[in-house]
């Protein structure tokens, strides 16, 4: 009996026999403790009455040490798992970081235009509707570096096709090619992407393709930037401005002789109640834009810098000592002559090419149709100067200035007193 009842409390002492001791909770090693605790108790009683006490101090001290053995195992898988996970961790952000890495080197610089009729204000008392980029005469100034990789994205929300050309960029026929049925018309409503690599700096513009030209005349254009690599050349300006010179023909209405009419009524089928509205009226190819106020009809050339008719451009400022250089970009129909009064300007490029040398300065300049020239002078004479062009025509609105194609430099470091209108 001795023999039997000894194996008995050995099997309760082991609690499970054969296989590897199983990881377990703290809680649940609260409760093994626990029913060790218990199987002593009744191991102790068995003793008792069988006259085998000796074997419970040993049963306990292998218990808890065997416990203990357990716990120290599991501390240290505990400590190999969060190894583990630091290790997992330490990979994926690794992998994050290349990944990013990758994504930054295949990162395009993404631009939406939007073409679509809007009504914008070209004079004080004149609004116009024209064809426009996101609203605006002329669209949106790009500008990129060297190098970036550029996606364009055209949305058509106009009634009828269009296309995109960017004027003096050498990129591959399939982006900026003559517009085929599957590639880059873009349809009333539809959107396209025009991807390419910006790799010659200069000054260009865009505007629809040459099958889409009346688009271009009545207002779908604007400047194009590509800026040397990392922009680090000796030569950076301190100022850099693009003006954009265009002519625009236009039926409109003056709204100078507007109480002429009475308020709410219609003259000539055009509701004249209230501001200045917009009204797309009938014309030849020729007339550009179709804009209305509240008079009489009368037909005229506008000829705007940055879309607007002096004074209403906006003034370029400078301040005493700077570099500027100014990008010009001829998005009309006629050659201008412009004339910068009190400085003389160095010609760094036309077209987007630099200039041989020896570089020539002077006070004006002729840009032609569809050319771009940039000129760079120092403001070291401070004033009010004139950047204008010297046909009377291009720079007065119906033989009244200011007018046309001109505007201010400024010396915003000094004072100088308001500008008075001669008329």
């Amino acid at each position: 009996m001795p023999g039997g009842s000894s194996e008995k409390l050995m099997n309760i002492k082991l609690f499970q026999t054969g296989g590897a001791p199983m990881l377990r909770k703290p809680w649940e090693r609260r409760q093994l403790a626990g029913s060790f605790h218990g199987v002593a108790l009744v191991s102790s009683a068995c003793a008792a009455l069988i006259g085998v006490s000796a074997i419970v101090p040993a049963f306990s001290q292998d218990g808890m040490a065997a416990e203990q053995a357990r716990e120290r195992q599991e501390l240290q898988d505990m400590r190999d798992e969060v190894g583990d996970i630091k290790g997992t961790i330490n990979d994926a952000m690794r992998q994050m970081t290349e990944l990013n890495n990758q994504m930054k080197n295949n990162e395009y610089f993404e631009a939406h235009l939007f073409a679509k009729e809007s009504t914008v204000k070209v004079a004080g008392d004149v609004s116009i509707t024209a064809l426009t980029y996101n609203g605006k005469l002329p669209g949106p100034e790009l500008k990129f570096f060297q190098g970036d990789k550029v996606r364009l994205v055209l949305h058509n929300q106009m009634k009828f096709p269009t296309s995109l050309h960017l004027h003096g960029m050498i990129i591959p026929g399939t982006v900026d090619g003559l517009p085929r049925p599957d590639s880059g018309i873009v349809k009333p409503g539809a959107t396209y992407a025009y991807q390419f690599i910006a790799n010659q700096p200069g000054t260009y513009w865009y505007h629809p393709q040459v099958i889409h030209g009346d688009q271009k005349a009545k207002g779908l254009f604007g400047s194009f930037v590509i800026l040397p690599k990392g922009n680090q050349r000796a030569d950076v300006p301190d100022k850099d401005v693009v003006l954009v010179i265009s002519d625009v023909k236009a039926e409109y209405r003056s709204s100078e002789s507007r109480a002429s009419t009475p308020s709410g009524g219609y003259d000539g089928g055009t509701s004249t109640k209230g501001d200045a509205a917009s009204q797309s009226l009938s014309g030849s190819p020729m007339r550009l834009f179709q804009a209305v106020a509240t008079s009489k009809k009368d037909a005229h050339t506008f000829y705007l810098i940055n879309g607007k008719s002096a004074p209403m451009a906006p003034p370029i400022d400078v301040r005493r000592g700077q570099k500027v250089r100014l990008r010009i970009i001829n998005a009309g129909q006629t050659a201008v002559p412009l004339h910068l009064s009190g400085h003389r300007f160095e010609v760094l490029a036309r077209d987007g090419s630099d200039m041989l040398e020896p570089r020539v300065y002077r006070d004006t300049i002729t840009v032609n149709a569809g050319e771009r020239v940039d000129v760079e002078f120092t403001a070291d004479n401070p004033g009010l100067w004139a950047l204008a062009s010297e046909v009377f025509e291009q720079a007065s609105r119906e033989g009244r200035t200011p007018g046309g194609i001109a505007c201010i430099l400024r010396y915003t470091d000094i004072v100088e007193p308001a500008l008075q209108n001669p008329n």
